[in-house]
């Protein structure tokens, strides 16, 4: 037979029923606070202001565009005396420094626990602003010369007047300080609300003082002093004292614990300077040109050449030049060379061309412009083709150029007009075969003369006269480029 079961304790069963009860309760509530969690794992949690404005539930996405639209809308009035500036704040140079910022608002949502305490904590994050110098400093300046009286400071210069360099001095000035300026405007970008701030105006130090300036003035005074010169052949050759000021750098920066930084060599100017020396001081090699005849003899030199000079040493000099600027001494340097000997050129003549005015080489078209004898013979190599023709050259006063010179323009007939000695004016109109050799001078026909082959009064106006067929024969033989060798 089975024994019977015993009766349970009612008592011990109502604990069991508030155990399970209290464990359900338990459960439910850590599903609620879990779920609650992981809606706001990429959400800013409950309780968090920014700038004192609420941004819970914000997706970052949504938390980026509304921190935007907030600095966007932040409009700062400054006033100062008589003077009032109203800008954006990103316009003053403060900006928020959006990534900084989510980062904040989004660190409790790292992991599960931290979102799960920051559930029940609420909290305030302090925008993080970035500041540009240069936009800070441009609307320092704006607002202090609109008050009249910036500060100016002090600079350094070389004076040509003095030859040395010198300062202009400072002047006190009355305004507002960048240091207050720009912790009004952070004060303002922290809340993230438009503002207008009112500033009393101080007096205002200048960056740079009479003291500093005098300073700098002085070391890049030193930097001058020092004696530079270099020996070339016999010559020194010393730069002065306006060109060794070139040399000296004086910048100022962007630190206002040291607005204008100590003096310092101006390498690029220096080496500026010793390369003007050297393209001086270097000579090209020049070839030189003899004539030979179709045997190989030598029958004239026409260029001797020149020996070629290349200084060899100039990143040298330029490094111990710079080495004793560096330390104000005096420097004196020499320069060494690379020679090159002069390269013999030849130049085949006709045989027979070295008896004549112009050597030409054999078939090479040449005019022979003979103004002893008034006349004109057109020339192949050594071989005269044409010619002696008579001419009429320039009369006393106005004489044809004598020289070597090239047919450069060629015109068949125009007209052609002047001033006679006597200062009147003339024209000649249909002028033929008209062949200039140097600037207006020019063979030409002459259909007016009835005789050639002399020269004196009654000669032309400097242009070499011919007989029209005479004229007409030298225009179609010559091209343009043909040697004319005027001479006596």
């Amino acid at each position: 037979m089975d024994k019977e079961k015993p009766a349970e304790d009612p008592q011990k069963r109502r604990k069991k029923i508030i155990v399970a009860s209290a464990l359900a309760v338990v459960l439910v509530a850590l599903g609620a606070v879990s779920g609650t969690a992981m809606y706001y794992q990429n959400r800013v949690l409950p309780g968090t202001t920014v700038a004192g404005e609420n941004v819970s539930g914000k997706t970052r996405a949504e938390f980026a565009k509304w921190l935007e639209s907030k600095e966007s809308a932040t409009n700062v009035t400054v006033k100062i005396e008589q003077v009032e500036e109203s800008r954006k704040l990103s316009d003053y140079g403060v900006t928020i420094d959006a990534k900084d910022t989510q980062k904040q608002v989004f660190a409790p949502n790292a992991n599960f626990f931290h979102r799960v305490a920051g559930l029940f904590n609420s909290r305030s994050v302090e925008p993080k602003l970035n500041v540009s110098k240069a936009s800070l400093e441009e609307n320092y300046v704006a607002l202090n010369e609109a008050l009249g009286s910036p500060a100016v400071n002090a600079s350094v210069a070389f004076k040509d007047d003095e030859g040395k360099f010198a300062i202009t001095k400072s002047v006190l000035g009355t305004g507002v300080a960048k240091n207050t300026l720009e912790s009004n405007l952070t004060k303002v970008a922290k809340t993230l609300k438009s503002a207008t701030v009112t500033l009393d105006s101080e007096e205002l130090l200048p960056k740079i003082d009479d003291e500093r300036a005098g300073e700098v003035a002085a070391k890049a005074n030193a930097f001058i002093e020092s004696v530079v010169a270099i020996t070339d052949e016999g010559e020194t050759i010393s730069p002065d004292v306006n060109r060794r000021a070139t040399w000296v750098k004086i910048e100022t920066t962007d630190d206002d614990e040291n607005p204008i930084a100590d003096p310092t060599i101006n390498e690029a100017e220096v080496k500026t300077w010793l390369d003007e020396v050297i393209a001086n001081a270097n000579q090209p090699m020049e070839p030189a040109l003899k004539n030979v005849n179709s045997r190989g003899e030598v029958k004239a030199v026409v260029e001797e050449g020149q020996r070629g000079f290349t200084v060899n040493n100039g990143e040298e000099v330029f490094k111990n030049l710079l080495a004793a600027l560096g330390e104000h001494k005096a420097f004196e340097g020499t320069f060494s060379y690379d020679i090159t000997e002069p390269e013999v050129n030849t130049r085949l003549i006709a045989d027979g061309a070295e008896n004549l005015i112009y050597m030409a080489a054999p078939g090479e078209k040449w005019i022979d412009l003979n103004l002893s004898s008034a006349s004109v013979t057109a020339y192949e190599g050594a071989t005269p083709v044409i010619g002696p023709i008579p001419i009429v050259p320039g009369a006393p006063g106005m004489e044809t150029v004598s020289g070597m010179f090239k047919v450069w323009l060629k015109v068949p007939s125009q007209t052609m007009s002047g001033t006679n000695l006597d200062g009147s004016r003339y024209s000649t109109p249909g002028v033929p075969w008209v062949l200039y050799f140097h600037g207006d001078y020019a063979f030409h026909g002459a259909p007016w003369r009835g005789s050639f082959g002399w020269s004196g009064p009654g000669g032309s106006h400097g242009c070499v006269n011919m007989p029209v067929p005479s004229a007409q024969e030298l225009y179609e033989w010559a091209p343009i480029g043909t040697v004319v060798a005027s001479h006596y």
